[in-house]
């Protein structure tokens, strides 16, 4: 996952789907465990790759969610 940690039980984490499989790419810890109003925002993208199916692209911010992990 790009160095970052693996998503472990009851964490929030930023997540978009990704756009070849529709499996979740965890972006990365969302410290606020879910209470945070403001979403990341702006014209900036993110590079991430699936760890799913391998996919990596560019996903906007607008794209992210808050996900509880289960």
């Amino acid at each position: 996952m790009d160095g970052q940690p693996e998503p472990r039980s009851g964490e929030w984490w930023y997540t978009v789907r990704c756009d070849r499989c529709s499996r979740n790419i965890h972006a990365y810890r969302d410290t606020s465990d879910g209470d945070r109003v403001a979403r990341p925002e702006g014209p900036g993208e993110l590079s991430l790759t699936c760890a799913s199916c391998g996919h990596r692209a560019g996903y906007p911010a607008t794209k992210l969610r808050t996900q509880r992990i289960d």
